[in-house]
């Protein structure tokens, strides 16, 4: 194996390794509609929201990789677009490709948007969410994802869950606890709850209090990976998840490609030993 053809094979491989840092990679996913919990009190009425009347249930979903067999907790990127029936049906699935937030190459969102995401997944996911994605605070659960709406959303300037351009109505708060939608009430006591928690959480991202005032002092960096349906976010449902997908390390695949480039040489002491 000459010296010239042994740096080709060496500098492709590198290439390969290299490409695959922050290459996006697809992964078929589904959400098993069937086995999802029905909870009327999770329901919000949406400011600037004529669509059955602005009302609106406020909750992440369990999603589980076909391709892994890895369930995860995922929160919805937007509240208007909806997923396929591909999505809903464990025997089908839908493509979504998996990108870090904070890759260059993810650009649906301004950098103020990922470093509000990144701000809030790593002072009140783990009070929310235990390691596996099961929810540990029912009520926050609701008010985080109307939280990550609110960061995707808004677009006056200022994070207020209860004023601008995206939030919940003043005093509107769908709660009813028999879970009997016919039953629906306005719950004020709940709203004002509801209000008060979600705009701690956005008055510390902006900066205008301290997450430590608020009692949230561990912070855990997460690398959040967004799922965007192959096609386009407008096809299904944009998925925004603590989990990364599961992808070949780069070493691994260097150790891999110096076996190949080996072969050539193992080939040739091989032969050497047949004929001494």
């Amino acid at each position: 194996m000459n010296t010239m053809y042994r740096f080709f094979i060496v500098t492709g491989l590198f290439g390969i390794v290299m490409s695959s840092i922050g290459k996006v990679y697809s992964d078929t996913l589904y959400c098993d509609i069937s086995s999802r919990r029905t909870n009327y009190a999770h329901y919000f009425q949406m400011l600037n929201d004529t669509n059955n009347n602005g009302w609106h249930p406020a909750e992440s979903i369990k999603i589980t990789n076909d391709d892994t067999e890895q369930n995860f907790r995922a929160f919805c990127a937007d509240y208007f677009t909806p997923t396929t029936t591909e999505f809903n049906n464990p025997l089908i699935g839908q493509e979504y490709d998996a990108v870090a937030l904070n890759s260059p190459s993810m650009t649906l969102y301004t950098q103020a948007q990922k470093n509000a995401l990144n701000s809030f997944f790593s002072h009140v996911y783990s009070t929310v969410y235990d390691v596996n994605g099961n929810i540990i605070n029912e009520a926050d659960s609701y008010f985080y994802q109307l939280v990550v709406w609110e960061i995707m959303h808004e677009t006056s300037g200022t994070l207020n869950i209860a004023d601008g351009v995206f939030g919940i109505n003043n005093a509107a708060t769908f709660n009813d606890p028999d879970h009997d939608r016919s039953q629906a009430y306005v719950d004020t006591d709940y709203y004002n709850n509801a209000t008060s928690t979600m705009n701690s959480w956005l008055n510390a991202i902006s900066g205008t209090i301290t997450w430590e005032s608020l009692g949230y002092d561990v912070v855990t960096n997460h690398d959040l990976t967004i799922y965007v349906a192959e096609g386009g976010q407008n096809i299904s449902q944009t998925f925004i998840s603590v989990v990364s997908p599961v992808v070949p390390e780069p070493a691994t695949l260097l150790i891999f490609g110096i076996g190949i480039t080996m072969l050539p040489c193992l080939r040739r002491v091989r032969k050497i030993v047949s004929h001494s």
